[in-house]
């Protein structure tokens, strides 16, 4: 079934109050006296009442246990699919140019193989990194991979590049991160600052003692994290991954991650626990099934 915006903001009104995690809790649309002729033409409202068929679909919508969102950017093209369970029952709603497709999968085979377009399904990956750090660390570790990446494309295009890179360097980047770089991609989407200039010095004293980091003659990374660092030259592909579960106290329970792709083999994603965030080299099969496990809305408590 597909609804429009209009439509599922007249469902809000005419459903019970929903919880903070429903799409119907979060549509605020004017609408134009249309929606329930409309609803009423698709089958979704009977007699002014919901369908029986679909009473069972909103109320799952309207008061979800767990809900995940998942959005993948290619370029222009903006993928949004949502997810919504309760007592094991989960509904899934897809953005298709405004519209929202409503359905209840058996699983998620077929949207898999959607976004497996844009992420391959290839099983090897460029680099071999997996490690949990300090949120500040990870702006760090990125600030320098930018400079890498940075490097790698002006010898590509057959400048002179001095491999060197001076605390300066990393000082800078930190405080001005360039527009497509992996820095301010993380720091943009989780709303993070940057380390202090009188910082970095120090925690890049940590990041060589964990051989992330090596000193010479200036700042360099270790071999597996420069395979790391320009394995995503140009990034292609964002995939940004969001869950919610209400606690005991009605809080609202997340957690995220944010995967960024070059290429099939070409992948690194970003998973948040707590004030610390797991770094990794990844394969677009392996984002497929970090992509299912959000959209099977994983218990967050």
């Amino acid at each position: 079934m597909k609804l429009n915006k209009r439509e599922i903001a007249f469902l809000a009104k005419e459903l019970p109050q929903s919880n903070q995690l429903s799409l119907f809790a979060n549509m605020k649309i004017d609408l134009d006296g249309s929606e329930k002729t409309s609803l009423e033409a698709k089958g979704v409202l009977k007699s002014g009442k919901i369908g029986a068929e679909w009473e069972e679909t909103f109320e799952i919508i309207r008061m979800p246990e767990v809900c995940a969102r998942v959005v993948l950017k290619d370029n222009e093209l903006l993928v949004e699919k949502y997810s919504y369970k309760k007592d094991g029952k989960i509904i899934l709603i897809e953005n298709e140019q405004g519209e929202m497709i409503v359905s209840s999968p058996v699983n998620f085979d077929e949207t898999l193989m959607e976004l497996a377009e844009f992420t391959g399904m290839s099983n090897v990956r460029a680099s071999n990194v997996e490690a949990l750090l300090p949120i500040e660390e990870v702006l760090v570790l990125l600030g320098i991979a930018d400079i890498y990446r940075n490097n790698a494309i002006r010898g590509f295009l057959g400048e002179t590049v001095i491999d060197k890179i001076s605390l300066a360097d990393i000082q800078r980047q930190l405080e001005e991160p360039v527009k497509n770089s992996l820095l301010k991609m993380l720091m943009n989407n989780y709303n993070l600052a940057s380390p202090g200039k009188d910082q970095v010095e120090k925690i890049l004293g940590k990041m060589i003692d964990k051989k992330i980091v090596e000193r010479q003659d200036g700042y360099a990374l270790q071999s597996e994290f420069v395979s790391f660092a320009t394995s995503v030259l140009i990034p292609q592909t964002t995939v940004m991954l969001e869950a919610f579960q209400i606690d005991e106290k009605g809080e609202v329970i997340t957690a995220g991650a944010l995967c960024v792709s070059a290429g099939i083999k070409d992948a690194i994603s970003f998973v948040f626990a707590g004030d610390e965030i797991e770094v990794a080299s990844i394969t677009g099969g392996y984002l497929l099934k970090v992509i299912e496990n959000f959209l099977n809305c994983p218990e967050l408590i």
